[in-house]
């Protein structure tokens, strides 16, 4: 088993499975390769040097064009705002935009002062709901006067 073979089989993006296969090993070693390639290829340090270089690189692409987009030239306007936007995001300073929603409950319907009115009379005058039986004398408990 070639680790050199499998990590450059995987870059050219063949599969783990064909890579076992034809390495003549398991899965799980083609894993173990490429895991001992990744604790040795990314750490904390390659990722400080990668964002120093990086950032370095946009400051000499802003320094070229910049003094033409103050001129006036758009399209070097627009590049100088495309690399300002890759520096927040690579430094952190850049939060997209979130949307917010908020649910607003309606308000039962209030009752009218007509409809206040209404029911005040009716209880006056002893009027019962719609949905009430109508109120007949034979209902009514005899008087014990």
């Amino acid at each position: 088993m070639n680790d050199e073979a499998i990590i450059q089989q995987r870059i050219v993006g063949r599969s783990a499975r064909a890579i076992a296969r034809a390495q003549g090993c398991t899965l799980a070693e083609v894993s173990k390769v490429l895991d001992r390639f990744t604790e040795t290829t990314i750490d904390d340090k390659t990722r400080k040097h990668t964002l120093a270089l990086e950032l370095a690189r946009l400051d000499e692409l802003q320094e070229t064009f910049y003094a033409r987009a103050l001129e006036g030239d758009v399209a070097c306007g627009a590049l100088i705002t495309k690399i300002i936007e890759r520096r927040c995001v690579m430094l952190g300073l850049y939060t997209p935009q979130t949307a917010t929603l908020q649910v607003i409950e309606g308000e039962a319907p209030r009752e009218t002062s007509t409809e206040r009115l209404r029911a005040a009379i009716d209880r006056i005058r002893g009027k019962t709901h719609q949905d009430d039986p109508p109120v007949t004398d034979q209902d009514d408990p005899p008087s014990t006067h």
